[in-house]
């Protein structure tokens, strides 16, 4: 028998503003913090008659149970800006950058931080 435990809680703030007409300004910040984990898991060995050689069956038990925990939280800023050049030409700038915090690595640790910038054009018709 085996229960599954998890939790989440997330946060999220945003602003949008036209300082002009022909422009746009946002940005926003997130945090997220979830945990999950299988528990009471156990592999039940007594329906066999003889022990299976290579299985333990409280070992397993305990790995598995261990190799299923997620701890992780984030928290990330993105923003930008749209402009309006012309009638159908926009200019459109953003950012993003943030922090993982992996508590409880999975195949590997993925603490760290990110930074991401973006710059194009758009052309309505």
């Amino acid at each position: 028998m085996a229960g599954y435990d998890n939790r989440t809680t997330s946060a999220w703030a945003g602003v949008q503003v036209y300082p002009s007409a022909r422009a746009e300004v946002y940005a926003n910040l997130t945090w997220n913090r979830a945990s999950a984990a299988i528990r009471d898991f156990a592999y039940d060995g007594g329906e066999y008659t003889a022990q299976l050689v290579g299985l333990d069956f409280p070992l397993h038990s305990a790995t598995m149970a261990s190799y299923s925990d997620l701890k992780f939280s984030r928290t990330g800023v993105n923003g930008g800006m749209h402009y309006r050049i012309g009638d159908p030409l926009i200019l459109n700038v953003s950012f993003d950058v943030g922090r993982f915090d992996d508590a409880q690595p999975f195949l590997f640790d993925a603490t760290g931080r990110y930074v991401q910038a973006f710059a194009g054009l758009t052309w309505l018709f």
